[in-house]
């Protein structure tokens, strides 16, 4: 979750949401909303944040036909073998990795 005022990332205070970077408090309802659903609002955001700073390439996305998406390379094999391709649509969010 990020702050309404200045767009920072709001994290756990207590029962409420503080803003990392003005102070400003969040209602005590958004917190238990996040606690109901079982969603730990520190990884929610960091989670969101990781994917955003991810390079984007043209991919043609299975599921929703979007044409961008997020990539990250990752070795998955041996060192001789060349690294696997990993795709995020940018649209819905459908991850898969480059078939060989």
């Amino acid at each position: 979750m990020f702050c309404k005022k200045c767009g920072s990332l709001l994290v756990p205070d207590g029962r409420e949401l503080k803003c990392s970077n003005c102070g400003k408090r969040s209602s005590e309802k958004n917190l238990n909303l996040a606690e109901k659903k079982n969603v730990n609002v520190k990884e929610v955001a960091m989670v969101k944040q990781e994917v955003e700073t991810l390079p984007k390439i043209k991919a043609h996305c299975r599921k929703c036909k979007n044409n961008e998406a997020y990539y990250y390379m990752m070795q998955t094999r041996s060192l001789d073998e060349s690294p696997t391709i990993f795709f995020t649509c940018t649209k819905c969010g459908y991850k898969w990795r480059e078939s060989d």
